[in-house]
């Protein structure tokens, strides 16, 4: 008891990082949803729910629980995770997925201060892009993919960022094209990024791109056009 919740508790450990999960992210509305089975605001009942359900899987050895510890409460061992993967019937792991795509944007601060709880939100995202097979592009990139690469450049990681954003053009306009909105704002933060680390050739043949892109789409008077030109004045300017 509660009879049901253990397995799809269970199954959102197995997507994120094996260091360490947020309470908050298997506490959230989403989160608690996925696991009783239910629509859930995670309210005091639904909550007490889920740390019942969390609190048996450590009680069988599944998991292991710091309660001390807000930022990594929950930990589960990489082999115990790949065998729930395995286990779980591809058609209930997409929803697993996605509950843990919307339990991490939840769960993210809206400041930037609380610098250990967003790396352990960032390790998660990366732990669910690593086995999400392709479910966090189904139709257009899941917000929680923006959000992790602008944490990076609201945190001063500007390589780190200049990386992923490379990495989020590249699979947005494989996956949509290069004039996808997805594609657009990746390439407006792979530009923002290079300015932001002083690479100024770089920061300018971005936003030159992107401007150009805009004006073919969307015409030259277009708002988002003239936001792309000062873009690339100011990149100028710099």
């Amino acid at each position: 008891a509660p009879a049901g919740l253990a397995l799809p508790a269970l199954a959102l450990a197995a997507l994120l990082d094996a260091h360490g999960i947020p309470a908050a992210v298997l506490t959230s509305p989403a989160a608690c949803s996925y696991i009783t089975g239910r629509p859930s605001t995670a309210g005091g009942s639904d909550r007490e729910l889920v740390r019942a359900a969390i609190t048996n899987l450590a009680g069988a050895g599944l998991i292991s629980l710091d309660p001390a510890s807000p930022v990594r409460t929950v930990r589960m061992h990489r082999c115990v995770q790949a065998a729930v993967r395995a286990y779980l019937p591809a058609p209930d792991l997409e929803p697993a997925i996605l509950a843990a795509a919307d339990a991490l944007l939840q769960a993210w601060p809206e400041s930037a201060g609380e610098a250990p709880l967003v790396q352990a939100l960032r390790d998660c995202t990366a732990a669910l892009r690593a086995v999400q097979v392709g479910t966090l592009w189904r139709g257009q990139a899941h917000p929680l993919l923006f959000r992790a690469g602008i944490s990076l450049q609201d945190s001063g990681l500007t390589e780190s960022a200049i990386a992923y954003w490379q990495s989020m053009l590249i699979t947005s306009t494989r996956m949509f094209g290069s004039g996808h909105a997805d594609a657009v704002v990746a390439r407006d933060r792979l530009a923002a990024a290079y300015e932001s680390a002083g690479r100024f050739g770089d920061a300018i043949a971005v936003f030159q791109g992107a401007l150009a892109e805009r004006e073919r789409n969307q015409g030259y008077e277009h708002p988002d056009t003239i936001a792309a030109r000062g873009q690339l004045a100011h990149a100028y300017a710099s």
